[in-house]
């Protein structure tokens, strides 16, 4: 039985990979048209942008902006 199963899930496996390749290749096809200038491209490439949006790997580092210090008053002449 396990043997049918593997094989069913490699064959799914096989379909999602080839679906996600060709939704790529015309997301890929609809945002060279929106930065041609085409409105309905655009709407579209937006559109579809959220499902391609790149996530952050866990090993790679969020950047940070470095934290201002914070300035130090002059120091008032020591009292004679």
């Amino acid at each position: 039985m396990g043997l049918i199963s593997d094989k069913v899930n490699d064959t799914a496996l096989l379909a999602e990979a080839e679906a996600f390749q060709t939704a790529r290749l015309y997301y890929n096809s609809v945002k060279a048209s929106a930065r041609a200038g085409d409105e309905i491209a655009e709407d579209i490439a937006r559109d579809m942008g959220v499902h391609y949006k790149r996530k952050r790997s866990s090993k790679e580092e969020p950047k940070e902006e470095p934290t201002p210090t914070p300035a130090t008053p002059p120091q008032e002449e020591a009292e004679k």
